[in-house]
C-alpha cells in the first residue's frame, strides 16, 4: 500500500514540474536574434561544385503545416512551439517553390510533381504531361513527357537515385519514371 502511495506522489510531483522558460521581454527577444545573426554570418558561403545534392522533397508541407509541426514538437517539449526550430529549418539552403494545378483549384500530387520537377504547369492528375493532353487519353506517347530534372541530370552525365519511405507508386518517385494521364492510387487494387 505504501508502494502506491509513493508512486502517487511521485506522479502528481511529475506533472507540477514545468520547464523553466525565460521571461520573454525585449531584451530576450533581441538577445535571440542578435544569436541567430551572429550564427549566420559565421557560415561562410560554399563557393565549391557540389558532388552531390541530396534534394529533401516534403509532399504537402506548406507553410501551415510546417508552423503546425514546429508548434507542436514545442509543446511537446514544454514550451509554446513557436521559438522551435524543426531539424530541416537550420540546413545551409532552403527553399521554397509554389506549384499547382493548371485547371483546379486544390491540386494533387500528379500536377505539383510534375511542375516541381519539370517547372511546367499541368493539369489535375497529369504526370509529366502539359495542359494540352486530355485526362481522357488512354494511350499517351511517353516520348510526349516533359523531361525535368531526372532527365536533365542524366543528359549532364550525373547519376541519379531515389531514396523513399513511401510507396513506389508515390507521385513524387514515379514522376521521375513515367508520363502518365491518369494517375492510379497506391490505395486502389492492382489486377
Amino acid at each position: 500500500m505504501v508502494g502506491i502511495y509513493a508512486w502517487l506522489v511521485l506522479v502528481v510531483t511529475a506533472s507540477l514540474i514545468q520547464p523553466t522558460v525565460q521571461v520573454r521581454d525585449a531584451t530576450f527577444y533581441q538577445n535571440a536574434a542578435k544569436k541567430d545573426l551572429l550564427n549566420k554570418l559565421r557560415n561562410r558561403e560554399n563557393k565549391r561544385v557540389a558532388k552531390n545534392i541530396i534534394l529533401f522533397i516534403g509532399d504537402g508541407m506548406g507553410m501551415s503545416t510546417v508552423t503546425a509541426a514546429r508548434i507542436r514538437k514545442g509543446q511537446l517539449e514544454g514550451y509554446p512551439g513557436e521559438e522551435t526550430v524543426l531539424n530541416f529549418e537550420r540546413f545551409p539552403y532552403v527553399g521554397l517553390s509554389k506549384v499547382y494545378c493548371e485547371d483546379v483549384q486544390v491540386p494533387d500530387s500528379a500536377c505539383t510533381a510534375t511542375a516541381l520537377f519539370t517547372g511546367v504547369k499541368t493539369n489535375f492528375e497529369m504526370l509529366r504531361l502539359d495542359a494540352s493532353t486530355s485526362l481522357n487519353d488512354s494511350c499517351v506517347d511517353p516520348a510526349k513527357g516533359l523531361p525535368g530534372l531526372l532527365q536533365w541530370s542524366q543528359a549532364a552525365g550525373y547519376c541519379y537515385t531515389s531514396l523513399t519511405s513511401f510507396h513506389v507508386t508515390e507521385v513524387v518517385i514515379v514522376e521521375r519514371i513515367a508520363a502518365i494521364a491518369y494517375l492510379v492510387r497506391s490505395s486502389q487494387s492492382f489486377v
